[in-house]
């Protein structure tokens, strides 16, 4: 079996940029689009925005229509996609690079942005380590501390650590003459633009801890300025842990993270409307069947709707049941006739990896820790449309967890079973056979 080893399956992400901003939303976010469009109207300084969702739930999504939405309303914006470009020497060149696209070059303004920039960019680098290594090169060449005696060689070190101290404070004036041409020259573009400038950061809690802490360091002390905003779409937990990974985990990172952000926002998710009995999930599931092709497989609602419920109940990432769906369409063609045991099986593969390699291998303590999740959430399954695929998956897993089970299986397994005519026959290898069709690695 390939349980170890799954084959490679392939899938480009979809466009989330559509004709209009906000195309196909399903999950009404174009209303806080517009909310936040109101807030941006009232603000004339520069301000940091986070808006912070979990990996999965559409921040890239919402933020590229958002800078859509935002540019069709008369803001000049730039969408930065940190994590592609971590390897950058410094943020400050990713940022001032993005910024700079919105300038025309040869205006005043451009040229002085240019210059400027390029002042702060070649000040960057610490002098401390310029100098300390330019010292150990010529002490390792034998031109430094290498005098004819031990206090030649002390004064040389004293005359450098000197000039260090001298050159040391004299890059410190640079540095700071260096940031205010350069802010002066950044507010010379931002104030006279009738609406805000806009800067969105997609991807930061993916990149290295030291350049996702550097990214907003360099926005605070850098990108000050009036009428220049700032959107960090990121998952705010994860971001803290990278600022824990730089400053140590004695630091409180939230508060640390609130220094840099004037405004925070969680993305909303929505799954069920009660009140006009919108079920989002489903929606969202019924969407990614027809992007993949699956509307004329005979058991796709009864996937859907096993599937999408199986999303709410554990609580699934939007970019979960897209991989639910993409493991269907491969799956369906081999595996007729039982679309809720491939929902489940399919979700176990998506949130208990470990246990669901087990079971393929048709180990009897996976089984029951396979039969223990869905018992453990019996009293919301119960008198829903999955109450007849808990009732057969525990009892295929109990049966595969025991000796002889298949032989004493209990009759309220055997009744449910009448609703998958093609389980004529039941064998204990039945679950790893089904579990050896749906393992597949997915890449995005």
């Amino acid at each position: 079996m390939g349980t170890d080893k799954p084959n490679k399956l392939y899938i480009p992400p979809s466009d989330p940029i559509g004709r209009t901003p906000f195309e196909n939303d399903l999950f009404e976010r174009a209303q806080l689009a517009s909310r936040i469009q109101g807030y941006l109207g009232r603000i004339s300084d520069g301000c940091v925005i986070e808006i912070d969702a979990a990996w999965g739930e559409g921040k890239t999504w919402f933020g590229k229509n958002l800078d859509f939405y935002l540019r069709e309303n008369g803001h000049k914006t730039v969408f930065i996609d940190a994590f592609e470009n971590d390897y950058v020497d410094d943020a400050f060149i990713l940022i001032t690079s993005e910024l700079l696209k919105l300038i025309n070059p040869d205006s005043t303004e451009g040229k002085a942005l240019i210059s400027t920039g390029k002042a702060i960019a070649s000040n960057l680098l610490p002098i401390t380590a310029k100098i300390s290594l330019n010292l150990l090169g010529q002490y390792l060449l034998g031109k430094a501390g290498l005098g004819d005696s031990a206090s030649d060689a002390m004064g040389d070190i004293a005359d450098s650590a000197e000039k260090w101290i001298e050159d040391g404070l004299k890059h410190s004036e640079m540095q700071k003459k260096s940031r205010e041409d350069f802010k002066a020259s950044l507010i010379a573009f931002t104030k006279v633009q009738s609406k805000p400038v806009i800067v969105f950061i997609d991807e930061l809690d993916r990149c290295k801890p030291t350049f996702a802490v550097q990214v907003i360091e360099r926005i605070k002390h850098l990108f000050n300025a009036q009428n220049l905003i700032f959107v960090l779409l990121l998952n705010r937990e994860q971001m803290e842990a990278a600022i824990r990974g730089v400053y140590g985990d004695a630091i409180d990172a939230s508060e640390y993270l609130g220094k840099f952000v004037q405004f925070s926002l969680t993305l909303p998710k929505k799954i069920r409307n009660p009140l006009d009995r919108r079920d989002f999930n489903r929606e969202f599931s019924v969407e990614q069947a027809k992007r993949y092709g699956l509307l004329d497989i005979k058991e796709i609602s009864a996937f859907v709707d096993d599937f999408s419920f199986l999303a709410t109940i554990f609580e699934l990432s939007y970019r979960d049941i897209e991989r639910a769906f993409i493991l269907y369409a491969m799956t369906a063609p081999n595996v007729r006739g039982i679309p809720s045991a491939l929902a489940w099986l399919i979700f176990l593969k998506l949130k208990h990896t470990e246990i669901f390699i087990r079971v393929a291998r048709n180990e009897s303590t996976a089984h029951q820790e396979a039969a223990k999740v869905l018992l453990d959430n019996n009293n919301r399954i119960t008198g829903t449309s999955l109450s007849n695929m808990s009732v057969v998956m525990r009892g295929l897993h109990t049966a595969s967890s025991t000796p002889n089970g298949f032989e004493v299986m209990a009759s309220e397994t055997i009744r449910a079973l009448v609703n998958y005519p093609n389980w004529s026959s039941i064998s204990d290898r039945i679950i790893p056979a089904i579990c050896e069709q749906i393992d597949l690695a997915i890449q995005k």
